[in-house]
């Protein structure tokens, strides 16, 4: 009887191994074929298919760290303030993102996308009278956006009791402004709901 090598003796001990190696590769020969016929078969094809939105994953933890890191390197970068301020808005943490718009108006006063962008956040946390402030000084700096008088309307069905007649009102001038644009879609949205 001839000897036998330890590979040998491996192989005839797992002869299971060899089994699913090539049962999974029978399987993916399988899938593949199924994909085919499916694509033949009317199922959509990729070109078809509605275009979708590209998922982007970011940890925050890690872009916050890097926006941080850039603020550090350069008090005064208004787009890393920006950045942070959303990004801290987003997560619950309201406080410190108004802190930073500030510091950007400060460095930025006749920007209106940075007012804007407070105005928002200011009324995310419901302080509403500051938010009225920042999104009016938006919309002076920039009367051709409809998005602060749409806030504005926000603002107003937001207080307590609302004052829908001012918020109609806002929604009224964002529809006859740009009535095709989203702000102006959401504003006959809302002035639909008013009544």
């Amino acid at each position: 009887m001839a000897r036998r090598t330890p590979r040998q003796q491996g192989a005839e001990r797992q002869p299971w191994l060899a089994r699913a190696a090539a049962l999974g590769v029978s399987a993916l020969f399988l899938l593949g074929i199924l994909a085919g016929s499916m694509s033949q078969c009317g199922a959509p094809s990729p070109a078809t298919e509605e275009p979708r939105a590209i998922e982007i994953t970011i940890t925050p933890g890690a872009e916050e760290a890097r926006l941080r890191q850039r603020l550090a390197e350069n008090p005064e970068d208004v787009g890393a303030m920006m950045a942070l301020a959303d990004l801290l808005s987003n997560t619950g943490r309201g406080i410190e993102a108004v802190e930073l718009y500030e510091q950007a108006i400060q460095l930025r006063p006749d920007d209106p996308g940075l007012r804007l962008a407070l105005g928002r956040t200011l009324l995310r946390y419901g302080y509403y009278a500051d938010a009225e402030v920042q999104l009016q000084r938006a919309h002076e700096l920039d009367e051709s956006d409809p998005a602060p008088l749409y806030f504005l309307g926000q603002v107003y069905e937001s207080r307590s009791p609302p004052d829908t007649d001012q918020a109609r009102a806002m929604y009224e001038q964002v529809v006859e402004m740009a009535p095709d644009s989203p702000y102006g879609r959401l504003a006959r949205q809302r002035l639909d709901a008013l009544q």
